[in-house]
């Protein structure tokens, strides 16, 4: 029944029906045991089972322990997941590959990475057969930590250890590298990539995208999404919204408004993130009727932050008519107009040198609770 309950991801069910077991005062075996606890989701649920197994004298093997330990990877709960392995080390148990991938994996989600690569070397000293998955869960804990010199250095050393890097390495290597802001060597990895024949994929070039996004290297970003699209694969909205992003930041308000065309002819959605960078470009650039109209009559579909870039457009180029009828949409919808929007349209009064509208803002400003005494 549990075996049933557990393929078709019914946890709640298989964790009832252990339940009812007890109730009935029916000894479950040991594999019963692990069956309960590989199924359910719960870290707090799957350590009771592992103490009411040892109470029972049902003493809980290496895939007890490792089951509950994924549980506690899946909650980031490395300091639990340690003293389980402690626990099982004590009990005389041999840790096996999957306990020290899964161990390695909990501190790499809870940036432990100092911890991964001692529980790292500590695999290798236990003659243990080294993968590619004991490697990929070292390099996935440097990028989250952004040590990309580590991730480097960990790509360099598995070719020393026969240990062949898959595209998992290589995307989180350039990872990495993007968490740093380290364009080049974000690109360099995605040659890398290449040569060795492997199968790249979105995440990888969107990855090495957002490093050159961070170091405002637009052009390259639009260069990463162009071979993306040349090597068949399919850009994304994460893939899309980096480059927008990279130019946006760079005041190429053109190049955006292309990229969210061609997002928008591949059936993609467009998201609040990839209108805000529109929007963003279009203030820099002053163009504010292209922000005015792309915010249009969505005004209810999107928040203060793009309200408050077209608002911006509109100052920036004394357009206080177009302003003021943004301000008038946003009170009629759910976004909450806040001081910064507020600001925005005294702005485009003041440069649009309109006093009488202006001195109107400023008494509603300091009537709205108390914002200006």
């Amino acid at each position: 029944m549990m075996s049933s309950s557990g393929s078709a991801n019914c946890w709640q069910l298989a964790v009832d029906s252990y339940a009812r077991l007890r109730q009935a005062h029916i000894q479950p075996t040991r594999v019963t045991c692990n069956t309960a606890i590989a199924i359910c989701r719960h870290w707090q649920r799957t350590l009771c089972i592992l103490l009411e197994g040892s109470k029972m004298s049902l003493f809980p093997d290496v895939i007890s322990y490792c089951s509950v330990m994924s549980a506690c990877e899946k909650a980031a709960l490395w300091q639990k997941a340690l003293c389980l392995f402690a626990a099982m080390t004590d009990d005389q148990l041999q840790a096996t590959s999957v306990c020290y991938n899964t161990l390695i994996s909990t501190c790499g989600s809870g940036h432990q990475w100092q911890r991964a690569v001692i529980l790292f070397y500590e695999f290798l000293e236990v003659s243990l057969e080294l993968d590619a998955l004991t490697c990929n869960a070292l390099m996935t804990a440097f990028c989250r930590a952004g040590r990309w010199q580590h991730a480097a250095n960990l790509l360099l050393e598995m070719s020393l250890w026969l240990v062949s890097g898959d595209i998992i390495s290589h995307c989180a290597c350039i990872s990495a590298f993007e968490q740093s802001g380290q364009w080049a060597g974000g690109l360099a990895m995605l040659r890398t990539l290449h040569r060795a024949m492997l199968q790249t994929s979105t995440v990888a070039y969107t990855a090495a995208a957002g490093a050159c996004e961070r170091c405002d290297r637009w052009l390259d970003s639009v260069d990463l999404l162009c071979r993306l699209q040349l090597a068949a694969l399919f850009a994304n909205m994460p893939a899309y919204s980096t480059v927008m992003n990279a130019c946006s930041t760079a005041g190429h308000w053109p190049k955006v408004m292309h990229i969210l065309q061609c997002a928008q002819r591949t059936t993609l959605l467009v998201d609040v993130i990839m209108r805000g960078s529109v929007l963003s470009a279009c203030q820099s650039g002053t163009q504010w009727h292209l922000a005015s109209s792309l915010l249009g009559s969505e005004v209810r579909d999107v928040n203060c932050v793009l309200c408050g870039c077209a608002l911006g457009s509109c100052a920036r180029a004394a357009h206080w008519q177009r302003a003021q009828q943004l301000m008038q949409d946003v009170d009629e919808s759910a976004v909450e107009a806040n001081v910064l929007l507020k600001s925005s349209l005294l702005s485009s009064f003041s440069r649009a040198s309109r006093p009488a509208e202006a001195v109107k803002m400023l008494e509603k400003l300091s009537m709205d609770s108390g914002l200006i005494t």
